[in-house]
């Protein structure tokens, strides 16, 4: 069985490190973490696990998530609501088509596959432009009316008819063609600088002492390895020739949401044994900030106007401030086109109290990530904070 594990510079688990050692051991410790981990239901005789899910926002997810499914006429999806401050995971849902065509609990756990993000990195890009000083959130580029060729390779924007732009507005407005431009000219001489930040930040190496390296997928490309071409960095700026997990993107984005903090997703509140010796586990930090208090501000600020101003307008409330990114992921499967729409998001925009992800594969009535996945999100805000 495969051990998820993650670094952002530093390895951890997902299911969370002991912070108050007892007599359990820690390979004790470790096999029931995975255990819970892979199925939250599982059941080990000797011991009781307790985890932070609440059961209302547990529910609100699954409601939500179901009905874009069903309407959309999606093959599965997944949900993941964490508390921003702590990283406790309130809702984790999993949901898939069966051959009567009915939604169940899907038995694969999908938020372990390495997807790859789309758009979803795009916030990424703007943060290593920041951070390295290769460009400012007003450096214009040119969408060229959203084709371009980058060494061949061409890439398109979803919305036509984009020309001079902004690295602020390339964001806010989805532009392939601008964040592929911004992070090509900027890294083209050095794209190890580049594809490290994404490295360290995302995990993008992941390693595990269950599976032998040889057996993972090589998450980004190398620039030193045959694989990598000229446009390798066009197309990673989109989000695409790289995979990171639902759990990676979701950290990320909760620690923008947390001022620029990265705490561990807890998944496991609580190990106890027949003894009533218990194991707790707490909010652990990893990084005090993932990059300057300026560029936090920024990425805030962006991510309030996607949906303010951007894609994700459709998210807009006068009751809920919402701030995120959507995603149009195109999937290429048995020579066919498909897509997933995603969005990651937080609420409300000042303070954030939750932050969530959403993904949902193959919609085949709509498939744009604000519409489908966005939805939902917005959907959990108003149960959470209105109970509407």
């Amino acid at each position: 069985m495969k051990k998820l594990v993650y670094c952002f510079g530093l390895i951890f688990f997902v299911a969370c490190r002991n912070n108050n050692p007892t007599s359990i051991s820690p390979s004790i410790q470790q096999e029931l973490l995975e255990k819970a981990y892979w199925d939250s239901s599982i059941k080990v005789e000797g011991y009781s696990m307790q985890n932070f899910i609440l059961p209302n926002i547990q529910q609100v997810a699954k409601d939500a998530l179901k009905e874009s499914l069903i309407y959309n006429k999606a093959d599965y999806g997944y949900v993941l609501v964490m508390e921003t401050k702590s990283g406790k995971i309130n809702a984790v849902v999993k949901l898939e088509k069966n051959t009567d065509g009915h939604y169940i609990d899907a038995k694969r756990w999908m938020l372990s596959e390495p997807i790859e993000p789309g758009g979803l990195i795009k916030t990424f890009d703007v943060l290593s432009l920041l951070e390295d000083r290769k460009a400012d959130s007003g450096t214009i580029y040119d969408a060229n009316g959203g084709e371009r060729l980058f060494y061949g390779t061409k890439i398109t924007d979803s919305r036509l008819g984009f020309h001079q732009l902004s690295l602020a507005n390339g964001l806010v407005q989805a532009s392939n063609t601008v964040l592929a431009q911004a992070i090509d000219s900027a890294y083209c001489e050095n794209p190890v600088q580049f594809t490290n930040k994404l490295s360290t930040l995302f995990c993008v190496t992941n390693q595990t002492s269950a599976v032998p390296k040889s057996k993972l997928p090589n998450n980004v490309p190398n620039p030193k390895s045959e694989a990598w071409t000229k446009a390798s960095l066009a197309k990673m700026a989109c989000g695409y020739g790289l995979s990171v997990s639902p759990i990676q993107i979701l950290t990320f984005y909760n620690a923008i949401a947390n001022n620029g903090k990265m705490v561990e997703p807890l998944f496991i509140s609580k190990i106890t044994n027949h003894f009533s010796e218990a194991t707790v586990y707490n909010t652990t930090v990893i990084k005090d900030s993932i990059c300057s208090s300026k560029t936090i501000g920024i990425l805030q600020d962006l991510l309030g106007k996607v949906v303010s101003q951007g894609t994700g307008h459709n998210l807009m409330s006068d009751k809920i401030d919402i701030s995120g990114k959507s995603a149009t992921i195109k999937i290429n499967s048995d020579s066919n086109n498909h897509y997933a729409a995603a969005f990651v998001g937080y609420f409300p925009s000042k303070n954030p109290q939750y932050t969530v992800l959403v993904y949902v594969n193959k919609p085949k009535v709509n498939f744009y990530g604000s519409s489908v996945a966005g939805t939902v999100l917005k959907k959990i805000a108003a149960k959470i904070l209105l109970h509407d």
